[in-house]
Order: structure tokens, then C-alpha cells, then sequence
């Protein structure tokens, strides 16, 4: 908490109880944890006055915020950024939009559902224009589950039938811990949703290759320091489905879909 005016301070909230940072339209945004609020800045300041915009009237399931995220829409006469907020119990808000204190330029497109995410603040990321989600219903796509303004389920998309019995078997079971991540490495087309273990076999991921979408999985304990060279070994197995290789305490299961 401070003046705004001194560095690195916002005035009227206090920044250590801020959560889920981003930039949206030139702006900071962040969301006030344990609660429905949102705050931003004025454009292009990392400190200043800080003003609130409470989302919580439009969550009927009730909850807090569990995330923030930019949309990009292409909606025929170039893009569109969309403010997306997302409540611990799966309501999704659309705002349009540049300036949040103003009639004339702010407007809520719609309210959605698209099903509980998983536990934590990392379960959503941009994919392209898209964004997309790890829920118990499993991955979402924003831009699949939104089409002419009505929800579609997640299952309606082939990327999502590959996965969805298995992500929704695991977030049913282990949706509730601490390391569930949703992660887009676009300079290798990989796709990553990290799934938290208690068991000493170590994490599971479970990988697109985003230009075929093709899945696989990672498991072990080098998980996480072996996703380059596994992915360099991958290309080459594309088309030879059902082939496990290890890799030290690595193993690469491509998926039968």
C-alpha cells in the first residue's frame, strides 16, 4: 500500500494481496486474492492509483477470481482484445473494451460456463488467439467453446476428445492439488498440461504437438528437464503410435487416439 506517486507503489490496495498480473490494453491488471475484485492501473504505469471493478454481481455460482487472461478475436475487420475473467467455479466473463471507467468504451459481451478449473492460478494460457483451460471437464478452448455467442462442450472439438477422458480422470482425482500448469511453448508447437503426482513415480504431462494434434505423455522425474530433447525424439515417432521409448528416468508414451 502507498501514494501511487512513490515507486512501485498502488494507492488504494495493497499489491501483496494481488494475484493473476497481466497487461490487457495497455494496462495492469491484477486480481485481489480471496475475493471477486479486479484492479488496474492507468494506461502504461506499473504504479500509480489503483482503481477496483468488482466482477463478483455477474458470478451467479458465486466464487472468486481464479484468473485473468487476454482473448484475441478476429472478428473479420482485425483483432480484438477481450478481457476474460475466470471464477474458482467456472464462470467465465467477457469484457470489450479499453477503458473500465467508461460506458462508452467498456462492455460485458457475456457470462459463460465452462466448468470448475483445477486447482491454482496457472491452469489457463494463450494458444495463438486462443485461450484455453484445464478444467474437470477437461480442456477448454475459449474460442471453441464460444461460437455465435452459445457454449459448446468441450468435447466437440477433436483436440479435446483426445484428451478429455483422461485430463477429466485425473483433475477428478488430483484436481485439488498444488502444480497443475497449462503451458503453450510456441517456438517448438508443444502444448504442455503438468499434472501434479503423490506418488513416487513423479509428474505426468501430457504434450500437443499443436500442428498435427497428436498427443503423448510425459512421465518421470526429469519431466521437466527433459520436454526439448523428448520433443526433438517425438518428431521422428509421430506416425509410429503406440512406441514407448525411455529416456533415463524419462518415459514418452505416445497415446493411442
Amino acid at each position: 500500500m502507498g501514494d501511487g506517486v512513490t515507486n512501485a507503489t498502488w494507492k488504494n490496495v495493497n499489491p501483496a494481496t494481488l494475484i493473476c498480473p497481466m497487461t490487457h490494453q495497455r494496462r495492469l491488471w491484477a486480481a485481489e486474492k480471496n475475493t471477486t475484485f479486479g484492479w488496474y492501473l492507468p494506461p502504461d504505469q506499473v504504479y500509480g492509483i489503483a482503481t477496483k471493478f468488482d466482477f463478483g454481481p455477474l458470478f451467479k455460482k458465486g466464487g472468486t477470481i481464479a484468473g485473468l487472461a487476454t482473448w484475441t478475436v478476429d472478428d473479420g475487420s482485425g483483432s480484438d482484445d477481450k478481457l476474460v475473467v475466470i471464477s474458482t467455479m467456472g464462470e467465465v466473463a467477457v469484457y470489450s473494451g479499453i477503458d473500465p471507467s467508461s460506458s462508452t468504451t467498456w462492455a460485458l459481451d457475456g457470462v459463460y460456463f465452462m466448468g470448475a478449473p483445477v486447482s491454482g492460478h496457472r491452469f489457463w494460457d494463450k494458444v495463438g488467439g486462443d485461450v484455453k483451460f484445464i478444467t474437470y471437464q477437461g480442456l477448454i478452448s475459449l474460442n471453441a467453446m464460444l461460437v455465435s455467442t452459445k457454449v459448446t462442450a468441450a468435447q466437440s472439438t477433436t483436440e479435446a476428445q483426445m484428451v478429455q477422458q483422461p485430463l477429466s480422470e485425473a483433475a477428478s482425482s488430483l484436481g485439488s492439488l498444488f502444480g497443475w500448469q497449462l503451458h503453450f511453448c510456441h517456438p517448438l508447437n508443444m502444448l504442455l498440461v503438468n499434472i501434479p503426482s503423490v506418488t513416487t513415480v513423479g509428474p505426468l504431462q501430457f504434450v500437443e504437438n499443436t500442428i498435427n494434434s497428436k498427443w503423448a505423455q510425459f512421465r518421470g522425474e526429469g519431466t521437466r528437464l527433459n520436454v526439448s530433447l523428448l520433443l526433438m525424439v517425438s518428431h521422428s515417432l509421430e506416425e509410429r503410435m503406440g512406441l514407448s521409448i525411455k529416456l533415463g528416468v524419462v518415459t514418452l508414451i505416445m497415446l493411442h487416439f
